[in-house]
């Protein structure tokens, strides 16, 4: 990295209160007005409920079962296609 790239990014950089070093100086706490990630989340959950946060799961488990078939069936191929052997 060139010197003067590397200095103009520890200009950027920001100390916070803890002392965590970040390049925005944020620290990652929400900004004033802006809900926190988890409350948001806790938000979320209270509005669908237990049944809306698992909607679409069943779907999604098919076909991250099909993906990874699929996956398992061209490793499989592609090792007897190069002649490699399973290790024993």
């Amino acid at each position: 990295m060139p010197v003067p790239l590397r200095r103009t990014q520890r200009r950027r950089r920001r100390t916070t209160k803890s002392g965590a070093r970040t390049r925005d100086g944020q620290g990652g706490a929400a900004r004033a007005g802006e809900e926190s990630t988890g409350a948001r989340l806790l938000a979320i959950a209270r509005e669908l409920g237990a049944r809306g946060l698992l909607a679409g799961l069943g779907a999604r488990m098919v076909m991250v079962a099909a993906i990874t078939a699929s996956q398992f069936a061209v490793y499989g191929d592609l090792k007897r296609l190069l002649g490699i052997e399973a290790a024993h």
